[in-house]
């Protein structure tokens, strides 16, 4: 209580002093905001990882004084497996760690290291404008996370055994640790055994490393610790694989930036990019230098060549033929099913001649057609009228035959058109008046449309034809 006025007077002077300072033109500087950055890499000259954030941090101090970049590397913030979420909750503002790490979270995150895709340091920074760049990061934005810049780093194998490997048949039954990269699927189809390191516990006895395992060329040259007995493939003129290794700034702090202090993050975050680029490209030209390096941690170098580097490429997978496309102009077919074979149906009967069809005279001589009166009329003893009738329908395969009509049915040639020989005359037969007709079988009691001069069998003529009628007869 005692240092109460005293702390007031000294506030007092303090706004006095500020004030003054104002008004003759010095402002007190303005608080920086800072900004924490994380990785899990060393934070020697030697690890490229590194030197981009403070290449990234010198850069915005030197375009907006407001802001601050702090770096926190080797995990001492954050884990690895803790930056991710600090990412998308905004408690860590800006992290530089592998995407194939984040390949649980979405599958797309690991399809930058697909072999194949890019074989030199050229071609893996031209993907940024592609298809699949634009998903990822797509993909990123949808988990509140941004990208601010790209880095691309070439993969190479880790042999503990002292046998080198060179091609994915060069795995056949070892231990493997891809790393969760997708060149895993094509080692473990040439029958390597797959061993993912990263799964197991973070606390608490670490397993039997893998005898093989894929790693970034940039580990071993930042210094990672390797075997006496180990050999080391690092890419030559062409790399089996990239990493894509960008560093990212979670959304919520993007948000929270004015746009000068926008525009002077993605100024400095194209500096660091442009200077992580050169510094790669130099020491991957730097053979011997990569050399020394790893013989300095007591292992065994080789290189890949480029045939060596094309057999990690997966197989394509079989594309269905398609069908013929139509010349232009002319339209599509259109697939239908298939129809089932229906039974054969009879040929349609041919109407035969009348002539033919009528029963001879007495006098054993088939009797003429008659012919049509001037006026129009059909004679006496015509079936019916003289103008054209519809071809009839085909009777069923199964039908009786009426024995006084002909055989209708295909014979053995297939031709189903009736011959004059085939029609035998058949004589009237005597019936009491007592007895009622012939039943007609049901399959045949339709009625069905009349031929032109064909007879029922019942009202055939008599063979004596009528006598003619004479003119003087009343009518």
């Amino acid at each position: 209580m005692r240092h109460g006025p005293t702390q007031a007077g000294l506030q007092a002077l303090g706004m006095l002093l500020g004030l003054g300072l104002g008004w003759t033109g010095f402002p007190l500087p303005l608080m920086a905001h800072t900004l924490k950055a994380a990785h899990g890499y060393e934070e020697g000259l030697r690890e490229t990882r590194h030197r981009m954030l403070e290449v990234l941090a010198r850069e915005l101090a030197a375009r907006e004084p407001s802001l601050r970049l702090k770096i926190y590397g080797r995990g001492r913030l954050f884990t690895p497996a803790e930056m991710w979420i600090g990412l998308m909750s905004g408690t860590l503002e800006v992290a530089s760690l592998p995407l194939t790490t984040l390949r649980g979270v979405d599958p797309v995150f690991a399809r930058p290291a697909r072999p194949g895709l890019a074989t030199t340091l050229e071609d893996a920074y031209g993907l940024a404008q592609g298809p699949l760049m634009r998903t990822v990061r797509e993909t990123l934005a949808r988990h509140g996370v941004r990208v601010l810049a790209d880095l691309w780093l070439p993969g190479a194998l880790i042999a503990r055994d002292g046998s080198c490997a060179h091609r994915p048949a060069d795995l056949a039954g070892k231990r493997f640790d891809p790393g969760g990269r997708p060149l895993g699927g094509v080692a473990r189809a040439h029958g390597a055994v797959l061993q993912e390191a990263d799964k197991a516990p973070v606390s608490g006895p670490s397993r039997e490393p893998a005898a093989v395992e894929a790693v970034a060329e940039l580990d071993i040259l930042g210094g990672l610790p390797l075997p006496a007995s180990a050999c080391v493939t690092l890419p030559g003129p062409a790399a089996p694989w990239f990493e894509y290794h960008p560093v990212l700034m979670s959304e919520k702090t993007w948000a929270g930036l004015s746009e000068r202090q926008q525009a002077a993050v993605m100024e400095a975050a194209r500096s660091a990019e442009t200077y992580a680029r050169v510094a790669l490209s130099r020491a991957l030209a730097a053979s011997e230098a990569r050399l020394a390096t790893a013989a300095r941690e007591g292992a065994r170098v080789e290189f890949f060549t480029p045939e060596e580097a094309r057999a990690w490429i997966p197989p394509a997978p079989p594309v269905a033929p398609s069908p013929a496309e139509p010349a232009p102009g002319a339209s599509a077919p259109v697939a239908s099913a298939p129809v089932e074979p229906s039974p054969v149906e009879p040929a349609p009967v041919v109407p035969a001649p009348v002539a033919a069809t009528l029963p001879p005279a007495s006098g054993g001589e088939p009797r003429p057609t008659p012919e049509p009166s001037a006026s129009g009329a059909a004679p006496a003893g015509a079936a019916g009228p003289s103008e054209p009738l519809s071809a009839p329908a085909p009777a069923p395969v199964a039908s009786p035959v009426v024995s006084s009509a002909p055989d209708s049915s295909p014979g053995p040639g297939g031709d189903a058109t009736p011959n004059a020989s085939d029609f035998v005359p058949v004589a009237p037969q005597a019936r009491s008046p007592s007895e009622p007709p012939a039943e007609v079988s049901p399959a045949v009691s339709e009625p069905k449309a009349e031929t032109p001069g064909a007879v029922a069998p019942d009202t055939q003529p008599s063979a004596v034809p009528p006598p003619p009628r004479s003119e003087s007869a009343p009518r």
